[in-house]
């Protein structure tokens, strides 16, 4: 499977089914106060970056992701 395709299936779980933070970055998420798209929403970005270069994917730049807020 493509880095690209495998990163975007392994989001879409995360994010869709397990109501948790991307791993990857991959796709948009909703904010419901605004009713648009936004930045997607990750754990860490250390983490993101590290599991991105790990496929052969770029690493995530500020502005590109929000961190999951507790």
């Amino acid at each position: 499977m493509e880095a690209m395709s495998f990163a975007m299936f392994v989001d879409n779980i995360k994010a869709k089914i397990l109501k948790e933070p991307q791993l990857y970055g991959t796709n948009k998420s909703f904010d419901p106060t605004t009713m648009s798209m936004g930045a997607p929403e990750i754990e860490s970005i250390e983490k993101t970056n590290s599991a991105r270069k790990a496929i052969g994917l770029a690493p995530l730049k500020d502005g590109e992701y929000k961190l999951k807020q507790n």
